[in-house]
């Protein structure tokens, strides 16, 4: 099962205070006797994660972990690409078709995911005056497929130029020629990473979350105490100011206590900081390398730390 936590703080020690400070993480486990405690190194058993919430807005949320196969992954925001490629046409002396089709990656099955700009060439059509055409069959689908054009060069002898763009970063293509431009591809000037941490990632796993918990329609009132003001923007600014956020996933399995049927129930925790929080980030998950495995880290290293840039690395 998904689950969701928005933080904006944490905690190694365990107080009272913690399940009322709105936006604080931190672990506890039931002590001996009977009140919570905080979870020590090289702790084993049943633990909780805690996020301080206000009791008017519904109290805490504690969601039960394990360090049985507990494993963590920890990663900094990184912001996605945009797809780039220019496509070059030699100049066609021929009668026929021009085709250009335009594939759009990762796209569900049964969506739509190509595009075709497809004219008959007339025997007075220069180079220059068929980069028209392709330029504003392409641009007229924009909405569609999310591709721009724009002719950069274009001669009668040398054929003509054009520089393919998304509107969208992380959108990535394959742009191909067909029928009388078979054998042509648009050549890629920007490869496309989706990036991680973005604000529509989260949005993503939001969904999930919600779905896992039963919400089939996440807008409905019954989501509001689970995930407050959905849809929502976290950043509470424009998408084109997204900062990101570092994620921490929690992946951990619960073995059942009789033996009678040992069958080990997983679940995954996603929290999540701010781009502008995410010391905070890094904090919690220097304690849970105390009790579990760190699988993958991939965080933004100062240059006092000798970093240059992004890191991967497993531990």
């Amino acid at each position: 099962m998904y689950n969701l936590i928005f933080a904006k703080d944490f905690s190694s020690e365990w107080a009272a205070a913690n399940l009322t400070t709105a936006g604080l993480v931190s672990f506890s486990k039931i002590g001996l006797s009977g009140a919570r405690e905080a979870v020590a190194e090289g702790y084993k058993g049943a633990f909780d994660l805690v996020l301080g919430r206000a009791n008017a807005d519904g109290g805490p949320v504690i969601l039960p972990l394990h360090t049985h196969a507990l494993k963590i992954t920890h990663g900094d925001y990184s912001a996605p690409t945009t797809f780039e490629a220019t496509l070059t046409v030699p100049t066609i002396d021929e009668i026929g078709d021009v085709t250009v089709v335009i594939a759009k990656k990762g796209v569900p099955f049964n969506e739509r995911g190509t595009w075709t700009v497809n004219f008959p060439i007339k025997k007075t059509m220069s180079p220059s005056d068929m980069a028209d055409e392709i330029v504003k069959r392409i641009n007229a689908a924009s909405s569609s497929h999310g591709l721009t054009a724009v002719k950069t060069s274009a001669s009668d002898e040398d054929g003509f130029v054009l520089t393919l763009t998304a509107e969208k970063a992380g959108d990535d293509y394959k742009v191909y020629g067909a029928d009388l431009l078979s054998g042509i591809e648009a050549e890629v000037t920007t490869v496309v990473t989706g990036g991680f941490g973005s604000l529509e990632m989260i949005k993503r796993i939001a969904s999930m979350a919600a779905a896992d918990a039963g919400f089939e329609y996440t807008f409905k009132d019954g989501a509001d105490l689970l995930y407050p003001n959905y849809p929502f923007d976290p950043l509470k600014g424009e998408s084109s100011e997204d900062k990101g956020f570092s994620v921490i996933t929690i992946r951990c399995g619960e073995p059942r206590i009789t033996k009678t049927h040992d069958e080990i129930v997983y679940q995954t925790v996603f929290v999540v900081f701010p781009t502008d929080d995410k010391a905070k980030a890094s904090d919690l998950v220097d304690v849970l390398k105390t009790i579990g495995t760190l699988t993958s880290q991939r965080v933004e290293e100062s240059a006092e730390e000798g970093g240059e840039g992004t890191e991967d690395s497993n531990s």
